[in-house]
């Protein structure tokens, strides 16, 4: 049994978030499990066929998907980050954090040694992870995340009215809150970690089956599976956007995509990484489609999707 000890400062600083990188991470996880998931099935369907060509990733992703897995999830910068914030994370990392990392796994890792001897290996890991992040969750990213985030919303709920025991006291059936300030995991070990003042991020997975900690990061984190009706939900709502995505293609699914905010196309090109003709091109089509609004900013033009539309639904 682990116990996660809270101190009040860190039990006020308890907060749930969503990570696309965790969740790419639970499927990397599943897809070396070899097992099928009773919604999602075979996880590399879903994680995209660049697998292949991403050896550091490999390497960093434990066999049969069980024990630590450096580096691929870091601590969320804020509690909706995108996938370009965790992986500017992961580029920032300092080597000695990354030794560190290493080291807990237990593994030799020969390919991740040489290339921190070398000073790349946050640039080779955030060059996979972009890879296989732009070859498979990121076309269906929205729709998982407006279910996690639904999760969210409904756990702040039962914050605010069963307060903070109640509410972890229902996380999973191995979560149980001791009533003394600690947080009691079953996880097969007895290990006691006190959770710093940077408290303790809450993450809802719509893959994992069993709960999973990060407890040397700061803020330490821990996920729990979410019930396999919200997992459903999301799985038909992929269906939809893997439709909508083939229907108006893969780069302007990409813009809308990454217009979940106002962005002019100067800020969507450095996002996206395109040329500025290219995306000033599918901004027009997709403005005069009806999919996107706009409004002036002093002197920029500032485009968002409009979220009545049913692809975002």
């Amino acid at each position: 049994m682990e116990r996660i000890e809270l101190s009040p400062g860190a039990m006020a600083r308890v907060r749930w978030g969503v990570s696309p990188l965790g969740t790419l991470s639970a499927f990397l996880r599943l897809a070396a499990s070899g097992e099928r998931h009773p919604v999602w099935g075979r996880a590399r369907d879903v994680v995209g066929g660049a697998l292949d060509r991403t050896p550091l990733v490999a390497e960093l992703v434990p066999r049969g998907g069980r024990g630590y897995m450096p580096l691929v999830a870091p601590p969320l910068p804020a509690a909706r980050p995108s996938a370009d914030d965790e992986l500017d994370v992961i580029r920032a990392l300092a080597d000695s954090a990354v030794d560190d990392q290493l080291s807990q796994t237990g593994r030799p890792m020969p390919r991740a040694r040489r290339l921190l001897e070398a000073g790349q290996i946050t640039t080779v890991l955030v060059a996979e992870l972009s890879l296989l992040w732009r070859h498979g969750l990121a076309r269906v990213w929205p729709d998982l995340e407006h279910a996690l985030d639904e999760e969210c919303q409904m756990r702040s709920h039962l914050l605010g009215t069963e307060g903070l025991a109640g509410t972890l006291d229902t996380l999973h059936p191995r979560v149980r809150w001791a009533g003394d300030g600690a947080l009691l995991v079953d996880r097969g070990r007895r290990r006691t970690t006190n959770v710093g003042a940077a408290g303790l991020v809450v993450v809802p997975s719509l893959v994992d089956s069993v709960p999973r900690l990060a407890l040397e990061t700061a803020p330490a984190c821990i996920s729990y599976p979410v019930g396999l009706e919200i997992v459903e939900g999301s799985r038909h709502r992929e269906r939809r956007v893997r439709a909508a995505a083939r229907m108006i293609g893969d780069t302007r699914w990409r813009v809308l995509q990454a217009l979940d905010e106002g962005r002019s196309t100067t800020e969507l090109a450095e996002r996206l990484r395109l040329p500025l003709s290219t995306v000033a091109t599918h901004v027009s089509v997709l403005y005069r489609a009806g999919l996107l609004t706009r409004r002036r900013v002093g002197r920029s033009v500032v485009y968002e999707r409009d979220r009545a539309r049913p692809w975002f639904s």
